[in-house]
């Protein structure tokens, strides 16, 4: 079974920083997956949420700030930029893009990946916005792109079918065997988030599922 770090390995070190993509690599992680938000100056860096939470309660508007001033509230706020150099095409990465987030600079910057020699296999693209996987294969046909869905395998299916996708990122709690098996007949590989247990990564793997996230990688051996 695959393993992926959940935002780098967010059991371990600070959520989606380079601590917690250092401590995903020194894991042997099969891959990186991270969220992605655009700061009011265009830059591209690694949160889950749309606002950042500081010690003390306050909360700062990520799209509303420039990053430096991001960075004076929260001195480990990572770009995507420096988690790349960070990753240096040693396992792939996966960007997860939020639904409101705007998708053209985290597009034109996998352009400029490619040109500094990050391949087709190094990169994926996911979301749960069918608008912003539809944008994507637009204008790169050939990016890698994985949907991410809570519930409905059904939904996943649809997606899936219209837009060429053959990777699921799906919660594990509504997975089961026979939509498994199902699916990877039909030749999609699904990953199921987020998995803590080897208990429950166990019984994943016997129903078929090829890949899980986890904020624990220590806990797994990628395969």
């Amino acid at each position: 079974m695959k393993i992926i770090g959940h935002r780098g390995a967010a059991g371990l070190a600070p959520e989606n920083t380079l601590a917690s993509f250092q401590k995903a690599l020194q894991h042997n992680v099969a891959e990186i997956e991270c969220d992605a938000h655009i700061t009011a100056d265009g830059v591209v860096v690694l949160a889950h949420d749309p606002v950042l939470h500081v010690p003390g309660g306050k909360k700062y508007v990520i799209n509303a700030h420039t990053y430096e001033q991001l960075l004076h509230y929260k001195p480990d706020l990572t770009t995507l930029k420096a988690a790349v150099a960070l990753v240096n095409r040693r396992v792939p990465i996966m960007i997860e893009v939020k639904p409101n987030v705007p998708v053209q600079p985290i597009l034109d910057y996998i352009r400029a990946m490619r040109r500094d020699g990050w391949a087709t296999a190094d990169l994926v693209m996911a979301s749960e916005s069918y608008r912003i996987l539809k944008t994507a294969r637009q204008q790169l046909p050939d990016l890698e792109l994985s949907f991410v869905e809570q519930w409905s395998g059904i939904r996943a299916s649809w997606v899936a079918r219209r837009l060429a996708i053959k990777r699921l990122s799906m919660n594990y709690r509504p997975l089961w065997g026979g939509f498994n098996r199902l699916m990877i007949r039909r030749g999609y590989i699904i990953s199921a988030y987020t998995v803590n247990k080897p208990r429950i990564a166990r019984r994943l793997a016997r129903s078929g599922v090829q890949a899980i996230f986890t904020d624990y990688p220590d806990l797994f051996k990628s395969k």
